[in-house]
């Protein structure tokens, strides 16, 4: 539960328990993000990019420690492995010992219309956006 580098051990992190919810529950109103969780819900498993968008999205848009991703994604997911669910939370809180998902750029908006061009995933998990038209569905 401790970050592998030092430095980051005392880094402030938001203590939102509204916005923990809404992010595990899939009801932050970012499309992508709660199709993604609410994925993880339904069936268990969520595919590696959206893992790290997730990620992303909770450590670097709700400012939400990257434990309460690692302890929900242990419980959560069907395929969890104490091991690389410790390493991937760490490595997308920043705090790990390498820095290679620096690179992983998820943005919730832009990432969602190039992975999802016509919404059919968000429309998919998120079924009260089914009726929205295309243009609007990752604004």
């Amino acid at each position: 539960e401790a970050p592998m580098r030092p430095v980051y051990r005392t880094l402030p992190w938001s203590e939102s328990k509204e916005a923990l919810q809404a992010w595990k529950y899939g009801k932050t109103g970012y499309p992508t993000v709660d199709a993604a969780m609410r994925e993880l819900l339904t069936t268990g498993y969520v595919q590696q990019h959206m893992r790290h968008c997730v990620g992303q999205f909770l450590v670097e848009v709700l400012g939400i420690s990257w434990v309460e991703g690692e302890e929900w994604f242990h419980v959560t997911l069907a395929d969890a492995d104490c091991a690389i669910n410790s390493m991937m939370w760490q490595h997308q809180g920043l705090s790990g010992v390498s820095q290679w998902l620096t690179a992983v750029q998820c943005h919730p908006v832009t990432n969602a219309k190039n992975m999802d061009p016509d919404g059919s995933y968000v429309r998919h998990f998120v079924p009260e956006l089914v009726a929205l038209p295309d243009r609007y569905i990752h604004a």
